[in-house]
């Protein structure tokens, strides 16, 4: 059996910012790049986007900050990610044969603090374990908030119905099942809508307790 993921990051605009949440693989996972088609179809020119948010260094999520020629793909931005996360991701740059990446982005890189305020209508959600400095986002508009999750829940299906079984990628297992099982609570007792960057389009729902468990209630 094979599980199927989405990669869809989410942009988010307010005002003058213009803030993407994560890139996608760019070309790190073969050819398809549905990022600068998706931004294009939004109305969005990559040069305007004035804020990307890391929610962690893995390549389905880093990949698309540099274009096909190696050059940066959103030239004005500000690249945001944790300071661990972004430690982490200069001392294993030459293992993973990131150094040419982190070479790249290293001049607009801001890091911040797990649980900062990053803008008025965006904080950063600790969510450890996928990675030692793993963030979600909690993004605010009046009364209404949308978490995005990030890895910690990979999969709609399993990591929503059986968080406690261990995911290879998971660098803390321990954490992550830890995690997983928090936010699960979290939805379904808080009502709050989740989005999954690696759920089934469009990856807007809720977490729903169910007899003994969790499911997930896409929006529709």
């Amino acid at each position: 059996d094979a599980v199927h993921l989405s990669v869809q990051p989410l942009l988010v605009r307010q005002g003058d910012r213009v803030v993407l949440i994560d890139t996608g693989a760019g070309g790190q996972m073969g050819t398809q790049n549905g990022l600068p088609g998706a931004l294009a179809a939004a109305g969005v020119d990559a040069a305007e986007v004035t804020d990307i948010l890391i929610s962690h260094a893995h390549g389905d999520h880093i990949g698309g900050l540099l274009n096909a020629g190696g050059a940066l793909a959103f030239p004005n931005a500000v690249i945001r990610m944790s300071a661990p996360e972004w430690r982490a991701l200069q001392a294993g740059a030459e293992e993973q044969g990131l150094a040419d990446l982190v070479a790249a982005i290293t001049p607009q890189v801001q890091t911040f603090e797990p649980g900062a305020a990053i803008t008025p209508f965006l904080t950063a959600v600790p969510l450890d374990g996928h990675t030692a400095g793993h963030s979600g986002f909690e993004i605010s508009s009046g009364d209404q908030r949308l978490l995005y999750i990030g890895d910690a829940l990979h999969s709609a299906v399993i990591s929503v119905q059986r968080p406690e079984l261990v995911n290879a990628w998971d660098s803390d297992s321990n954490t992550a099942i830890a995690t997983r099982r928090g936010l699960l609570e979290r939805g379904a007792g808080e009502g709050q809508r989740y989005y999954g960057v690696h759920f089934p389009y469009p990856g807007l729902g809720r977490i729903e307790q169910r007899d003994d468990g969790f499911v997930w209630a896409p929006d529709t």
